[in-house]
């Protein structure tokens, strides 16, 4: 069973239809104004009737603190009698769970990439006629974010609205740094310039071995060439370039570094992240802002401090000033749902100034990246204090084509980039046989999803 947390929440400015309360079936039409563009705005018709809403968040850290401060606590401004149930995923409650069982949430929290596993489930609800009834602002988006939701519908379909962005950085123990007496990381950094500097931070410690440098996600460092996992025209797997084996040639000269070699003990991002948190014997970790920053929080609050601070995601030179493919965390509405108007002025709402503001002081990037937003960045993080945070204003998200079977082929190639880590393949042949392998697979899952 899910754990589900009913919530009410309180407000009174929104209004909204009693036709959307039953699925468009009941009386009332909505009414139109002018939006601030000029255009026809539908509003909505106010009605006291009690409406519930399912809220389904997966693939993404969410503790109850943060969905009280980012999702209940602004909407009580906004929604006078409406209801969230939370539902978390989990064990019976995975999305092929809640479709099989004809409980698809109204409003669904996920991150871009989990995208194309709900198209093909049905489960989200093309945006577009909404948003020019309501008179969205999409201008207001980074394009680069938006194009890679439409990216993975068929038909260019708008699947969501995203909500916040996730950026990865560099992030670097301050006190590892002092101890080897080595000048910290800079911002701008390529990644031959980090490799010198690992090679510097990588030593025997008081009996510990301290690693200089960890990329986190192994087929991360190509995504921030652009590079993509499956031709979106021909459904054929890419990882067999030249620009792909470049990505795994790094990393070899990274874990060829003496002292900083593979191994059992890091061979996830989630057991490197903790040797970088809680054993402390890791100097550089690449990872996602978003996956860190609420652990640095969570540290500093029972006082498990550690001494760090970040600069921006190193690159190749020529890709300089790039992050991480861009990878949103978006909101989206059932297809199914019987208050469909409802959900996305809600979800409407949470992408504006105001609940983008609140979103942003939490440390995570918003949506909306405008100036007077970003100004409180990071403003209720205490870990986040005199940290280095101007890093979110000094990268773009690379662009990338994604397609529904981008996980198939992104697990297939980090399992063959850890085969030459270890020293079972060469580059060429484990890129060759991933190849091969992820065009087999997607084959397969192409014959059986035509079913």
């Amino acid at each position: 069973m899910y754990k589900k947390t009913a919530i009410v929440l309180a407000s009174a400015s929104l209004l909204f239809t009693a036709a959307a309360c039953s699925n468009g079936g009941g009386a009332g039409k909505p009414a139109e104004s002018q939006s601030r563009d000029g255009k026809k705005a539908t509003q909505s018709v106010q009605t006291t009737e009690p409406v519930k809403l399912s809220f389904y968040s997966f693939g993404v850290s969410l503790t109850d603190a943060d969905f009280d401060y980012l999702f209940v606590q602004p909407l009580k401004k906004k929604f006078p009698n409406v209801t969230l149930d939370w539902i978390k995923s989990g064990t019976g409650a995975m999305p092929e769970d809640l479709v099989a069982a004809g409980n698809i949430p109204d409003i669904v929290f996920t991150p871009s990439p989990r995208l194309s596993n709900y198209y093909k489930l049905g489960i989200p609800y093309d945006l577009t006629e909404m948003v020019k009834r309501q008179a969205t602002d999409l201008n207001k988006f980074d394009s680069v974010v938006l194009d890679n939701i439409r990216q993975y519908a068929s038909k260019g379909e708008l699947l969501g609205l995203p909500y916040t962005v996730n950026y990865a950085a560099l992030f670097y123990n301050k006190d590892l740094f002092d101890s080897f007496g080595v000048k910290y990381p800079v911002d701008g950094m390529d990644w031959e310039q980090t490799l010198d500097v690992a090679r510097k931070m990588t030593g025997m410690q008081n009996g510990k071995q301290i690693r200089g440098l960890d990329p986190g996600h192994l087929t991360a460092v190509g995504s921030a060439l652009s590079l993509s996992f499956v031709d979106a025209k021909t459904n054929k797997a890419l990882i067999n370039s030249d620009e792909w084996r470049r990505a795994t040639r790094l990393i070899e000269d990274m874990y060829r570094i003496p002292g900083n070699e593979f191994g059992k003990d890091r061979d996830t991002p989630n057991k490197s992240r903790n040797a970088f948190l809680k054993d402390r014997n890791i100097a550089m970790y690449a990872y996602w802002a978003n996956g860190m920053l609420g652990l640095f929080e969570e540290m500093e609050q029972k006082g498990e401090k550690l001494n760090w601070d970040m600069v921006t995601l190193p690159n190749f030179k020529e890709a300089l000033g790039k992050n991480r493919t861009a990878n949103s965390q978006l909101l989206s509405i059932s297809s199914t749902g019987k208050n469909k108007e409802i959900a996305f002025q809600v979800i409407d709402y949470l992408t504006s100034d105001e609940a983008q503001t609140i979103l942003a002081r939490t440390g995570r990037l918003p949506a909306v990246s405008k100036p007077e937003i970003l100004k409180s960045y990071g403003a209720d993080l205490k870990s986040l204090q005199g940290k280095n945070a101007s890093v979110v204003l000094k990268t773009k998200p690379a662009s990338f084509h994604p397609t529904a079977y981008d996980d198939i082929v992104n697990t297939i190639l980090e399992n063959a980039i850890k085969d030459v880590m270890s020293g079972k393949k060469d580059a060429n042949t484990a890129h060759r046989e991933a190849e091969e392998q992820a065009n087999k697979e997607i084959a397969a899952e192409a014959a059986r999803t035509a079913k």
